[in-house]
């Protein structure tokens, strides 16, 4: 009676690992592929004209510097009314 039960808890601690490992395995197999999906979408995006990288960069400096005004704006209202009180 007792090697049966020993028979069947090992037999269910192998089967239980072997299961983690094919998940564990499984995993890291889709994590790669992925990985390596979002390289190749780099590169080919890498290969785009030089005027819509252009485009772009000017776009995204013109924010910044829209940004950069505002912030400025916001830094000196704040400075010049420091002495005021307001409610």
């Amino acid at each position: 009676m007792k090697d049966s039960k020993t028979l069947l808890l090992l037999s269910a601690s192998i089967l239980l690992l072997l299961v983690s490992i094919a998940l564990l395995w499984s995993w890291g197999y889709q994590f790669s592929f992925k990985h390596a999906q979002n390289n190749t979408a780099v590169i080919i995006n890498a290969g785009d004209d030089k005027k819509n990288a252009r485009q772009i960069s000017d776009s995204l400096q013109k924010a910044y510097y829209n940004t950069l005004d505002h912030l400025d704006k916001t830094i000196d209202s704040v400075y010049n009314s420091t002495d005021s009180l307001k409610g």
